[in-house]
């Protein structure tokens, strides 16, 4: 999920704009008048009394070259919710009291759906999904479930609500480069087109069905809601495949073999992640990639179980290791040729650290600790 929605936030070179600016838009939420929340093993709560109201100034539709895919984005928009909150099976009791929780969210909404002909120069926007904003704030006594449950409610508001709005979408609509909208520097060279932008003007010589964008901010507001989504959804370890290698050296006429086998891996980090270099989209056809630099400040790689076979050397253990400022360089690609639309992850490499530290188990007492400091 996390790296679908991190390529869409990255392709977005045709826009319309459908903007009205004069005031904002209200939307008031039809919610449960009340729902039950388990926050604990243990322990529920029932909210009741709901309000749930999402104000935006315009909405934005962004078309991918090619096919039907369309993001969303709803600009000045916030998110007020306030209700009552009470221990579950409580309401009767006169000795249980009842605490007014609130919590409220600013910024971009971000979503994607699926534009659909309905008839000859009509469309239709379907199939909603909906990322809120990051910043966020909530009462003290507001519940980290409850408040997930109120994004989740939010979101499917949203889902509706905007469907309802943007009933209508005709072929005029549908101009390509009708704006570029200030997402920070956006530099484009298109066959179709030629862009000056930010000062800067360049267009091609010769028609050539390829581009380059320079979207450094929306990277930036991709990986901050990506954060946000490692941490609502606890994804802040990521599962690492088994490792089942066989090991081969020669000492002089002798050979020596091995086998290193681990179990359960996880990887720690991700929410340190931020971006590093300028990110670069390139497209061929109907074929995009993008690359940039990304930097974590500290990542922890645990190992529950390795197996060792080398020789006369037999030994198992665990495995933790500790690395700061992680340097990469990644490369992603959405291949619209094909029908599957095919994500793929093209390269990834560390190019630098500044220390590693790794912890062994099942070495006995000495030997435990290495340390690669600078590279």
């Amino acid at each position: 999920m996390i790296f679908k929605y991190c390529a869409f936030m990255v392709f977005l070179p045709f826009i319309l704009s459908q903007n009205d600016k004069s005031s904002q838009k209200l939307i008031v939420c039809r919610i449960p008048e009340n729902f039950q929340v388990q926050v604990s093993d243990r322990y529920k709560v029932d909210i009741y009394g709901n309000e749930l109201l999402i104000k935006y100034k315009n909405i934005d539709i962004y078309l991918y070259p090619g096919t039907t895919t369309i993001n969303v984005v709803l600009n000045g928009s916030s998110i007020e919710f306030q209700a009552y909150m009470i221990a579950s099976n409580s309401v009767s009791n006169s000795t249980s009291k009842a605490e007014k929780i609130l919590w409220s969210s600013n910024g971009l909404i971000l979503g994607f759906g699926q534009l659909q002909e309905t008839n000859k120069g009509h469309y239709q926007v379907q199939q909603y999904h909906f990322f809120l904003p990051t910043n966020s704030s909530g009462s003290t006594n507001l519940f980290e479930a409850v408040e997930h449950e109120i994004r989740r409610l939010a979101r499917v508001c949203l889902e509706i609500e905007i469907s309802k709005n943007i009933k209508n979408i005709t072929k005029n609509n549908l101009q390509r480069f009708e704006k570029i909208n200030d997402f920070g520097s956006v530099i484009v060279l298109s066959w179709l087109d030629c862009i000056n932008t930010n000062g800067i003007s360049s267009c091609p010589s010769s028609s050539t069905n390829s581009f380059k964008i320079n979207a450094n901010d929306l990277i930036d507001l991709s990986i901050s809601a990506i954060i946000d989504m490692i941490k609502v959804y606890n994804l802040r370890k990521i599962k690492l495949p088994n490792i089942n290698a066989v090991l081969i050296s020669n000492l002089g006429v002798f050979g020596v073999k091995g086998q290193i086998q681990t179990f359960n891996g996880t990887f720690e980090g991700l929410t340190t992640i931020k971006r590093t270099a300028d990110v670069i989209l390139l497209r061929q056809g109907h074929k995009y990639t993008v690359s940039c630099g990304f930097g974590i400040s500290n990542a922890i790689v645990r190992i529950n179980k390795y197996k060792l076979k080398y020789g006369l050397i037999n030994i198992c253990g665990e495995i933790l290791g500790t690395i700061e400022n992680i340097a990469l360089k990644a490369e992603i690609s959405v291949d619209y040729n094909t029908p599957q639309c095919i994500i793929k992850l093209e390269d990834i490499k560390i190019s630098e650290f500044d220390k590693l530290e790794v912890r062994f188990t099942g070495l006995g007492d000495e030997n435990t600790l290495m340390e690669y400091p600078n590279n």
